[in-house]
């Protein structure tokens, strides 16, 4: 009788390790399913973020020239001589009045004082 008991006690303890075995196996497939669900949950919201941070330019284009359209405007770019800047003018189309001009003129005369004083080397002596 003892002989079977420990048997018994033997059987149970071979089944609950081929059980906790299985338990293992299947913890380490959870994580695994786990760990590529981020993996697929972080690509994704990186493609989200990608296509949220893209500009679609020719739509920008299409509703600037609509705008520009609508409100009787023209749009000219052009680079000044000295300060080699970019300089965009918003021109009336029917007086051919500068509207408004990025960067505007007085900050483009500050950047030619300085830009000639440096030329100069005489930048501590600049008046405005």
């Amino acid at each position: 009788m003892i002989d079977a008991v420990k048997n018994i006690n033997t059987d149970i303890r071979s089944n609950l390790g081929g059980f906790k075995t299985q338990l293992d196996a299947d913890g380490y497939n959870q994580q695994k399913q786990v760990a590529e669900f981020i993996k697929k949950v972080n690509s994704k919201k990186e493609i989200d973020t990608e296509k949220q941070n893209t500009v679609d330019y020719k739509k920008f284009e299409s509703e600037v020239k609509n705008f520009l359209k609508d409100n009787n405007l023209a749009i000219e770019f052009s680079i000044d001589d000295n300060t080699k800047k970019m300089v965009m003018k918003l021109i009336d189309e029917d007086t051919k009045e500068i509207v408004k001009q990025f960067p505007s003129e007085i900050s483009l005369h500050i950047a030619r004082i300085l830009s000639s004083s440096l030329e100069a080397g005489n930048i501590t002596n600049v008046k405005v």
